[in-house]
Formats: structure tokens, sequence, C-alpha cells
């Protein structure tokens, strides 16, 4: 391919093919078949341009984007979705195979259970499902870091309505569903310490209900002697016994007031 300036001034694009038809002693004959490319080269710089700014783009989005084909091949991810699956960038992630790629990162639901790579947005859209979305709740091998995402997949189609390719977003929803966890196990927590106030407390009544009725009872005879003495079944009773039979009828009465 060859490049040359027009005399309009418009660099344009040709591919030069000479094949030799026979030759002489004086030299022979050929044909030269000059095929201009310079639309065709346009064409792909605008391509380029186009994809270079997509790339821009998508690599400033903060949701993880990925393109898988129609079999399920992973065709392009910006870096927000390469680092979700543990890999640098993308560069990093377009050099690994699939095997290794899936070995990655363990899949499972919102609860924590293995989820099926069937039942992933991406797959299910190509299988014809509209707009199918998930939660996803993933681990790098390895590591004790759960991430969630909630996943969305789009089927974009040619003009007859067939799949070209799957798109999916991944918006992280981890903080939220960290933040969540924390106030469920803070709320788990305080219902425990309340049951646990609740059978302190009972604990207190019944040991109460139990030492009133065990004090109750001496309590009553040593009232009813009193009273006896203080009455002067025993003799007559000096001022200062009076006085400690005062102090311990006022004694017992509180007791039985407690």
């Amino acid at each position: 391919d060859k490049r040359y300036l027009h005399a309009s001034g418009r660099t344009v694009w040709v591919r030069l093919t000479v094949s030799v038809l026979e030759r002489t002693q004086r030299g022979g004959y050929g044909a030269a078949v000059i095929v201009d490319l310079t639309d065709r080269r346009e064409l792909e710089d605008g391509l380029r341009h186009t994809s270079a700014r997509l790339d821009a783009i998508l690599g400033s989005v903060r949701d993880g984007i990925t393109v898988q084909d129609t079999r399920s091949v992973l065709v392009y991810a910006n870096d927000t979705a390469s680092q979700l699956m543990g890999f640098a960038d993308y560069a990093a992630l377009r050099q690994a195979d699939l095997a290794e790629v899936l070995s990655r990162f363990e899949v499972m639901d919102e609860a924590g259970d293995s989820l099926p790579w069937s039942l992933l947005p991406g797959r299910r859209a190509l299988a014809g499902e509209t707009d199918p979305e998930q939660l996803v709740r993933f681990r790098i091998q390895g590591s004790n870091d759960d991430r969630w995402s909630l996943v969305k997949a789009r089927a974009v189609r040619d003009a007859d309505g067939e799949i070209l390719f799957v798109v999916n977003a991944f918006h992280d929803v981890t903080g939220s569903k960290k933040a969540e966890h924390d106030l469920q196990a803070l709320a788990a927590d305080n219902e425990r310490l309340y049951r646990a106030a609740e059978r302190a407390n009972r604990a207190k009544s019944e040991f109460l209900a139990t030492m009133s009725h065990e004090i109750r009872t001496p309590i009553n005879a040593i009232m009813g002697y009193t009273d006896l003495l203080d009455a002067g079944v025993q003799g007559d009773l000096n001022e200062s016994q009076k006085q400690y039979m005062d102090r311990i009828r006022a004694s017992s009465a509180h007791l039985l007031a407690v």
C-alpha cells in the first residue's frame, strides 16, 4: 500500500499490484492494477479514533463493563471490571485464557451459596431473557474479602433480531451490603443483650421472691416473741430492755417491707 499526495492536496492511499504477462529479449509485458484504498483507510482511521474515544469513556466509568460474544467469550472489559476479576487492567486480563479467568474468583448468590454460571445475567441474556439482573457475591480465590455487585445484562441485536453480543454492567454495592450486614450483626447483638437482661431480671425477681418467703417466716416468729416479752409474759422489762424490744420490732418490720 502506498500513500500519495493528490493534486487537490488530499492524501490518497492506493494498492499497486504488478503482474508480468510475457517476457521477451527486449523486456516483456506486464499489467498493473491500482486500487484506491482511501475510503477504506479513512474508515479504519475513524474506527480506531472512535474505539480510542470509547475506551477512554468506558475506562472512566466507575462501574465495570464487559462484552461477551454469542459463545460467552469475553471480548472486552474496562479496567474497573478487570480489577473486579483480580487483574490490574484489561491488558493483563486479555493475556489470560478463560480457564485462568474463571479460576480467579468464586461466584455466589447474595446468601453466599454457589451460583451456577448459567444463572449469570450475561448467560441469561444470551438465552433470550430481556435485560436480566442479579445481585452477585464473589470472592477472589485465596482472600476473605467478599464483594457484591448488581449485575445487569443487555443483548445487542442486528437488524434481523439476532444477538450479536451481550453487554454486562457491574455496579459495586459492597459498601452498602457490608453496612447492612454490620447493622444486622448489631441488631443480633442487641437482641442477645436484651434477652440476657430479661433473664437476669427474672432471676433477680425469683431470688427476691424466694428470699422474701424464707425471711418472712422467722421474722414473724421474732416479732411474735418480741410482743410476748414486751407484754411481760416473762416478767416486767426495764426501760433499757423495752428499748431493745422496740429496735427489734422496728428492724423486723423494715425487713418485712423489703
